[in-house]
């Protein structure tokens, strides 16, 4: 089909619409330290371990994955049922409210490192999963050592009880926290959120804490 030069007129603006959104993006990825190259997908952590009753009882082993340079990283507390079933953190209901914070932040999902403070999946009503969480807790700080990143948003108790001990949640909810050289974000979990709407205020108050803080740090070197 021959382009008129109207249409030509229009998709000169849509090119313009279209790459004033790309700068304004990339601006944002050089802010959370993210490379423009492609994405790292899924890392290679450390081998799983036999130490807790969720490794001992065939759950799998849910790796952490997104840009191994991120400034930003969200953890989670334990892996569900989706992310048994897929492999992937964050799957499912609460994986896609997940991506949709990281794109109101101006990011997409791979641009940010997403894990779980536990490798394997919990079933429902399993506990406070404190064993397990120490099980858990090299492969973590392995993950935070290897990807270094600015922020790291710690989504629910035990994602926060990870990093801050003993601090209960809602204490520790909406502020910043030192933790070796970086800063931890206590927030509302994507899971919590579809349960309980009326909290996504507060919630997305957190997040603009984060991409305030992200923006002041400067890029990532």
């Amino acid at each position: 089909m021959v382009a008129t030069e109207g249409m030509k007129m229009d998709l000169g603006k849509e090119y313009e619409a279209i790459l004033a959104a790309a700068a304004g993006h990339l601006e944002l990825l050089l802010l959370s330290g993210v490379s423009t190259l492609p994405p790292a997908g899924k890392r290679q952590q450390a081998p799983g371990c036999d130490g807790c009753s969720l490794h001992r009882a065939g759950r799998n082993i849910i790796r952490g994955e997104g840009s191994a340079k991120a400034g930003l990283m969200f953890v989670g507390g334990a892996p569900g049922n989706h992310d048994e079933a897929s492999g992937r953190p964050f799957s499912g209901p609460a994986g896609g409210l997940l991506t949709k914070i990281i794109n109101a932040m101006g990011l997409n999902r791979e641009d940010a490192y997403i894990c779980h403070a536990l490798r394997c999946s919990a079933p429902e009503g399993a506990g406070p999963l404190d064993e397990e969480s120490l099980s858990c807790r090299p492969f973590l700080e392995e993950e935070v050592r290897n990807v270094s990143p600015r922020v790291i948003v710690a989504f629910g108790e035990l994602a926060t009880k990870a990093f801050l001990g003993s601090t209960p949640f809602n204490e520790a909810r909406g502020r910043f926290h030192a933790y070796r050289d970086r800063l931890i974000m206590p927030t509302y979990s994507p899971a919590t959120l579809l349960k309980r709407p009326e909290l996504k205020a507060d919630a997305w108050k957190d997040m603009q804490m984060v991409m305030a803080e992200l923006k002041k740090a400067g890029p990532k070197r």
